[in-house]
């Protein structure tokens, strides 16, 4: 039996330069059928900074469809990293300098996952 299909919340941006706001209100209205609801928010802010522009408005918006909105959290350094890896026990698990720059979230899902990205496109 086919599960049902979840919602989408899709979010654009007239400022947008690199996605056109019009092309992204289109990929919204083709993924509507009868099965999933498909959500346009049109938020202030450049490609990739809508969080970061407005984060107030993008966590309304992701609230107002999902119901729950948890903000990325700081910004950890390569020394959270490592403190953050011994806490768990996970010194197994291989870390890079560019991890510095993931949330704590991220980071957690990745070290508890035994070295899994919870963010990947595959994981997804």
């Amino acid at each position: 039996a086919l599960e049902p299909r979840a919602p989408a919340l899709v979010l654009t941006s007239e400022q947008d330069a690199v996605l056109p706001a019009a092309g992204v209100r289109a990929f919204a209205a083709s993924l509507r059928t009868k099965d999933r609801a498909a959500r346009l928010e049109v938020l202030r802010g450049q490609h990739v900074q809508l969080l970061r522009s407005d984060p107030k408005a993008f966590a309304v918006a992701v609230h107002n469809h999902v119901g729950v909105c948890e903000l990325p959290g700081p910004q950890v350094d390569m020394a959270r990293v490592l403190e953050l890896q011994a806490d768990l026990l996970a010194d197994d698990v291989e870390v890079r300098s560019g991890m510095a720059a993931w949330s704590d979230s991220r980071l957690r899902g990745y070290l508890e996952s035994g070295g899994e990205d919870p963010w990947s496109p595959a994981a997804v």
